[in-house]
């Protein structure tokens, strides 16, 4: 893994026209080779997406260990 270390900001609603799990996926895997650090800034929105987007992250956090 490279020392290089992705910033990835996600400001807006979740799982609107914002960022929605996809997008996070595609980030993820574009950046793959990197670390990533993750702000998330938001009002909120749906629910349903950002536990999806909070698995997407567990997900790689275990796949990484």
């Amino acid at each position: 893994m490279s020392n290089a270390t992705y910033n990835l900001h996600l400001k807006g609603f979740v799982g609107g026209a914002d960022f929605d799990r996809n997008y996070v996926d595609f980030v993820l895997a574009q950046n793959s080779e990197q670390s990533v650090s993750v702000l998330i800034d938001s009002p909120g929105d749906s629910l349903a997406t950002a536990l999806s987007i909070a698995s997407a992250f567990r997900f790689i956090f275990e796949k990484t260990k």
